[in-house]
């Protein structure tokens, strides 16, 4: 009886057995996957990056440990976190290249309206109570800051330098509208 038991013990275990050569190759493909996405992630979702390699690094640990089954399963994780990494990234590069579409379409309406305002304020008598005549200045000045600072990050994004080009826009346009607000009198009292 135990003389047919014992090549089914020994064939389950060596089925359950990974070799060092299955967790080497898992390892190299979690290189390769790790490669290909890279220079993307690093741009777009850098903090994916690090939990990428820290899976990778913990699989190869365990491959120098000898422990090839738990080396195989992290290199296989590590694959996984690089495509996840990947889709990651994408997702950041649309909402990066949303953001930049937005403040592109809007700046400029901003700005001629800021614009406006300071013509029309430098025209009358005086600024309105609550508006420093210093601030219609003020705001002239900060108009061709603010659209030279946009040309400086429209040139970014033409480049391809979403990063920059998207906190540099979205910067510009909270500068434009805290302006657009020392031009505006105070509401009334009630």
């Amino acid at each position: 009886m135990l003389r047919r038991l014992y090549p089914l013990a020994l064939s389950a275990l060596v089925a359950g057995c990974v070799s060092q050569q299955d967790a080497q190759s898992a390892l190299e493909q979690a290189q390769a996957d790790i490669t290909h996405v890279h220079t993307y992630v690093m741009r777009y979702a850098p903090s994916a990056f690090d939990t990428i390699m820290a899976e990778y690094g913990a699989a190869k640990v365990s491959f120098d440990a000898g422990r090839y089954r738990e080396a195989r399963r992290r290199a296989g994780a590590a694959s996984e976190l690089a495509t996840a990494g990947g889709r990651a990234a994408t997702a950041q590069k649309q909402n990066m290249e949303h953001a930049f579409l937005v403040v592109r379409d809007s700046l400029p309406v901003l700005l001629a309206a800021i614009e406006g305002r300071v013509e029309e304020l430098s025209a009358a008598d005086g600024p309105p109570a609550g508006v420093a005549p210093a601030e219609v200045d003020t705001a002239r000045a900060a108009v061709m800051d603010l659209r030279e600072a946009w040309n400086k990050a429209a040139r970014a994004y033409d480049r391809g330098d979403l990063r920059t080009a998207t906190h540099a826009a979205t910067a510009l346009l909270q500068e434009a509208g805290r302006v657009q607000g020392t031009l505006a009198p105070p509401p009334p009292l009630p």
